[in-house]
């Protein structure tokens, strides 16, 4: 009988095995326990709380709670526990030295394509700064293309901190424009040229018409590419400074009602925060900004957080007023610097865990510990806007994440 089956064995090895490879793997079960859990959802804070993640998901937030018998157990008395951080603005797994363009792959400024640049095809988790974002308890972020040469900078994405590839979460997650100064440089020096520029785009687009040949102009694929935001598919990130700059943007909807715009810096939003509000228009701004640094930021300051949350807009934060300043660690900061200025503690952490996830449309699935959501979320040896707290255990997806960085091993070679 033996003799019988085992011609039959060896033709249906091959199966067994890719059932083997394909079949659930073993749920995996963490319990942090005693832990000052600050939810961001309708649960709120508990006290002593309990939260349960099982298979990268997070099925129990509970003050106290029964601890399942095969828990690994995360004894959080006296921490802190909350979402996983998320940088709105970063160039986190795609620049390994921005002075070196073999290690940037954020901009093209020589690419004969603009809004069509696509940053999903540089990401690599191999590059050092993941690690460095993982310690500042940075689970998620937005990876932003640069300016290049014309005012589209092209498609941006989601990634995860994880340390192993693939990082990306979504592609293709906002198309960048420059419209401020950065973009009246690039469109010849002066605004009146880059909002025709714009506007052109969008017209051509939305008709489906073909690119006049230039040197300049848009190619098809650039054209291909704006058309997903002009009919309210793909978000559309502008960065504008001027109060001035921000109403024009705010008026797109009138000639164009699909539109989802996301306002980037908006160093002078507070002048016009109302108008903000009932556009119902997220804003994307550096906490730091206070001082005039240019024309285009000469009414900036540090109560801009708190007065445009006052007003009812959604807010994010970003750690520097330009994506390419690589400055993870100024992330928190930025939200106690808010804090300090009037914007409300809860605004100030919702600002930098569930409110970049609904403005990316990820919401539903990251930025809070709800049961359902994936189990993205840090253990803080204090108060996370506290810049003497530091992140203990950091899991993305359910997974515990090393904390040692590039920098933790060149100390300890050379110690």
């Amino acid at each position: 009988m033996i003799r019988l089956l085992a011609p039959l064995l060896l033709l249906l090895a091959p199966l067994l095995l890719l059932l083997a490879a394909t079949a659930p793997a073993s749920a995996r079960t963490i319990a942090i326990v005693n832990g000052k859990i600050v939810t961001m959802g309708p649960a709120g804070t508990v006290e002593g709380g309990t939260v349960i993640v099982r298979d990268g998901k997070i099925v129990s937030v509970a003050k106290g709670g029964a601890v399942p018998a095969d828990a690994e157990v995360i004894d959080a008395k006296g921490k802190w526990v909350t979402p996983g951080l998320f940088d709105s603005s970063s160039q986190l797994g795609l620049v390994e030295l921005v002075a070196f363009a073999n290690a940037n792959d954020a901009s093209a400024r020589g690419s004969r394509y603009s809004a069509a640049f696509d940053v999903q095809f540089g990401l690599s988790a191999g590059i050092t700064s993941l690690a460095v974002a993982r310690s500042q308890g940075i689970t998620r972020a937005a990876a932003v293309p640069a300016a290049g040469a014309h005012i589209f900078s092209g498609f941006g994405a989601l990634v995860t901190m994880k340390p192993q590839d693939p990082i990306l979460l979504r592609s293709r997650a906002f198309q960048f424009v420059e419209l401020g100064t950065t973009g009246a440089t690039n469109a010849g020096g002066a605004r009146g040229a880059a909002w025709i520029e714009f506007l052109d785009a969008l017209r051509m687009a939305k008709a489906g018409a073909e690119p006049a040949y230039s040197e300049k102009a848009l190619k098809q694929a650039d054209l291909e590419a704006i058309r997903p935001v002009v009919e309210g598919i793909v978000p559309l990130m502008v960065h504008v400074e001027r109060a001035s700059d921000i109403l024009q943007v705010l008026a797109l909807r009138s000639s164009y009602p699909r539109l989802r715009p996301i306002l980037f810096g908006a160093a002078e939003g507070w002048m016009v925060a109302r108008e903000i509000a009932e556009a119902r228009i997220p804003v994307i701004l550096c906490p730091f900004v206070s001082l005039p640094s240019s024309f285009e930021t000469l009414a900036a300051t540090r109560r801009n957080a708190a007065i445009l949350g006052e007003a009812g807009v959604t807010l994010a934060f970003m750690p520097a007023p330009k994506p390419d300043v690589p400055m993870v660690g100024q992330l928190r900061q930025g939200a106690g610097i808010a804090v300090a200025y009037g914007l409300s503690w809860e605004d100030a952490l919702r600002a930098v865990t569930l409110g970049p996830a609904e403005i990316f449309g990820v919401g539903a699935q990251l930025g809070s510990l709800d049961v359902g959501k994936t189990a993205d979320l840090v253990v803080w040896n204090g108060d996370p806007l506290e810049l003497s707290s530091y992140a203990e255990k950091v899991l993305i997806g359910g997974r515990t994440a090393s904390l040692i960085t590039r920098q933790d091993e060149l100390r300890d070679r050379y110690r």
